[in-house]
């Protein structure tokens, strides 16, 4: 008879030696169950495979570790919680535990309301860049937890890593939910689900119910708040959602032909306890997941019109723009399809752990590229920092996997490079939470002290590592772009088109993403914005995020949101922008565009009229310092035939 998969089978060996686990000619001559692998005694050649070795030791048939239960050792009994190394009777302070988190989530909706207003801000404040920090650890935890998911072999430092990292993907066990309800595994799977629809559900009866509440409180629920808070929940879980309801179709094959799932080994496929976890996945998936990230993507196409005709609406998604780059604002919805890749690896390669390992990878590699390339978060070291976190993630991934088959020490070297970057990384991150907290302390002290002298303080100005580098001076950047403008003015229209003709094309793009700068910033008003859809997109988008830091938010949101119909120039500002054309060859407009930018508008000899005051303060208000949205490299650091302009 053949050996079956998960068995030793040494030459001599029986049923009987392996049930008994001895044999006449010796330990070596004595058949064994292999790490991770389990069978009954009744039919100890039915080989199941464990979801981890801890749960399934090998050795004879019918073991099970810690007090475990069930097939493949799936489960603690009923009364019992799995500790991590043993099934433990619940006492009442496990009982407790589920209850007290339960209460907790209720809780922080409602704070997460009151303390995220629907604020968009060209800069980072405090509590942007906080949101940030927490962004990229949730991020990065959740990548790490759904990584855990797969059947790779992975070392044991990042095993322990990934496995507490569960806990952000409502791992069960980790709750001691078992403690408090009981049943079996499908059910605790189910209660899982529900924690997403009950937080909808709760957020709305707190809207509804808040009509009741009184004017100390800030008064009733806005519409707009509401749906800024339920973003901010979907989208903080938005990886969370889409692993939980992507695992009933998690299938492995066990040995003995049977499939099981590969999260709960105990429930096995096609059964009727899996056609429940489908259906509740599904609708999961359905209805939050690929509902979230549609409205997402519909959100993040509208939002430069909206920017013009609708802005309360660009506000009740602050939730997906207000942490990234104003000419990045989309960048949220590729944030949000990386869980949903990511979970789609284990899916299509449930029995293949390299291939699932080299999916994962290409996941990695896809969103470290985007970012490396679009630097999206308001915050440079943000940046710097994200960009290093998934590069030694991606490092580990494609890396540390290990053969069951390899030899020790290779397991050793995967060991070793596996906590070297996991080392690595908690030392990133370490770091960007001590640069954020000093940077709050530095403003809570001189808030205290009136540093400031009354005026408002600017989070991200003055600190030189959270720039990466030292703010320009405004005085000078003004005075390079007057001189810059009147050189500009000086030249024939057709000397500039050829110089312009000659550029490379990223060198003609950051010329026009710096005219979009100088026309929303600098010189807000009629002048004409570019033709291209997506400098005229940034051009809108950054008009509506400056004009929301000018007034408060909430007088215009509650004016936006009940203010009855939309007026007639509304409706002709929607038909201009909808059948504006491109007429104008890319060089001769970009021509047109800076001498609309640096003059009237009208007469390309006209003198410049600049009120140095202002522009001052539009510069300290800006998204980003001009020179790093481009002046300076036009300015300062291009070759002659630029400085020539």
């Amino acid at each position: 008879m053949t050996c079956p998969k998960g068995l030793r089978c040494p030459l001599g060996s029986s049923l009987e030696s392996l049930k008994t686990g001895q044999s006449s000619f010796g330990e070596t001559f004595t058949p064994t169950i292999l790490p991770g692998y389990w069978s009954t005694e009744e039919e100890p050649i039915e080989v199941f495979k464990c979801q981890s070795v801890e749960h399934c030791p090998g050795g004879i048939p019918g073991i099970c570790p810690g007090g475990r239960e069930g097939i493949p050792c799936a489960d603690c009994p009923p009364g019992t919680s799995w500790s991590g190394e043993e099934c433990v009777q619940c006492s009442n302070g496990l009982v407790v535990i589920p209850i007290l988190t339960g209460i907790m989530f209720f809780v922080v909706l409602i704070i997460v309301y009151y303390v995220m207003p629907p604020r968009i801000r060209p800069k980072a404040t405090p509590r942007e860049a906080l949101a940030m920090c927490t962004g990229v650890a949730a991020g990065l935890a959740q990548c790490l937890a759904i990584i855990g998911l797969t059947s790779v072999r992975w070392p044991k430092a990042f095993d322990s890593v990934a496995s507490s990292s569960s806990v952000v993907l409502l791992d069960i066990e980790t709750f001691s939910v078992s403690c408090m309800i009981g049943g079996p595994q499908w059910g605790r799977y189910i209660m899982s689900l529900a924690v997403f629809p009950l937080g909808v559900l709760w957020l709305m009866f707190c809207f509804m119910s808040s009509a009741w509440l009184p004017d100390w409180t800030g008064g009733p629920w806005t519409s707009t708040r509401l749906l800024n808070t339920l973003g901010h929940f979907l989208q903080v879980g938005f990886s969370t959602m889409s692993a939980l309801s992507l695992q009933p179709l998690m299938c492995q094959e066990h040995p003995n032909g049977q499939h099981s799932l590969l999260k709960h080994a105990g429930v096995f496929c096609s059964t009727g306890e899996h056609v429940l976890m489908v259906a509740g996945g599904m609708a999961i998936l359905i209805f939050l997941v690929v509902g979230f990230l549609g409205m997402c993507a519909w959100a993040a196409w509208h939002i430069p019109r909206w920017s013009l005709i609708r802005p309360h609406r660009i506000r009740a998604f602050a939730f997906l723009i207000s942490r990234f780059r104003m000419d990045r604002w989309w960048y949220g919805v590729l944030v949000l399809l990386r869980g949903p890749l990511l979970s789609m690896c284990p899916v299509l390669a449930t029995d293949f752990p390299l291939a699932q390992a080299a999916m994962i990878s290409g996941v990695l590699i896809a969103s470290l590229l985007l970012h490396m390339r679009y630097t999206p978060w308001k915050m440079p070291l943000v940046n710097l920092v994200d960009g290093c976190l998934q590069a030694m993630l991606l490092l580990l991934v494609a890396i540390t996997p290990v053969d069951p088959g390899s030899a020790s020490a290779t397991e050793d070297f995967h060991q070793g490079i596996a906590l070297v970057m996991l080392s690595c990384m908690a030392f990133v991150f370490c770091f960007l939470a001590f640069s954020v907290a000093l940077a709050l302390l530095y403003q809570v002290v001189a808030w205290a002290t009136h540093r400031s002298g009354g005026s408002p303080l600017t989070f991200t100005e003055d600190f030189v590592v959270l720039n990466l580098g030292r703010r320009h001076s405004s005085a000078v950047t003004v005075e390079l772009i007057k001189e810059v403008s009147g050189r500009l003015l000086e030249m024939e229209a057709d000397k500039a088109e050829h110089h312009l003709d000659q550029m490379h094309p990223d060198d003609l793009s950051r010329i026009i993403d710096t005219i979009n700068l100088l026309q929303t910033e600098l010189a807000p008003g009629d002048a004409a914005a570019p033709r291209s859809s997506a400098s005229s997109r940034v051009v809108s988008l950054r008009k509506s995020m400056t004009s929301d830091m000018k007034s408060d938010l909430q007088p215009a949101a509650m004016s936006d949101e009940h203010g009855g119909g939309e007026s007639m120039a509304e409706g002709v500002t929607d038909v201009i922008v909808e059948t504006e054309q491109e007429i104008e060859s890319e060089a001769g407009e970009m021509v047109s565009m800076v001498f609309m930018a640096t003059g009237d508008g009208n007469d390309i000899n006209s003198p410049i009229e600049t009120n140095e005051v202002l522009v001052h303060e539009q510069l300290n208000a800006g998204a980003e310092s001009l020179p790093r949205a481009g002046v300076d490299q036009v300015l300062n650091g291009r070759p002659a035939s630029i400085t020539a302009l």
